[in-house]
């Protein structure tokens, strides 16, 4: 898994708002697909998701600043379990 601010694949994001390395940056995610499986950024408030063409899922997470003021919490929670499969748990 990669965590990071900016995210890297415009379709689960805005031109805007990605990266401006981002195709050096995903070339070398590639070379490593066997081990890496997702992506996850920030940055672009809206959120997104989308799976490039090698497989790698790109998860942009929205940003706190769009839950309701009245929210008593605004978090995500990622679950990994032994099987491989993974679950992201947003709340607020």
């Amino acid at each position: 898994l990669v965590f990071t601010h900016v995210p890297l694949y415009v379709s689960a994001t805005t031109q805007k708002t990605l990266a401006w390395n981002a195709d050096e940056i995903l070339d070398v995610l590639h070379q490593h697909r066997d081990c890496v499986v997702a992506v996850f950024a920030g940055h672009d408030h809206n959120g997104g998701y989308a799976v490039d063409d090698a497989g790698l899922h790109h998860v942009t997470m929205n940003s706190p600043l769009t839950a309701p003021a009245e929210s008593d919490s605004c978090c995500a929670v990622l679950e990994c379990h032994g099987s491989g499969e993974a679950r992201f748990v947003a709340h607020g």
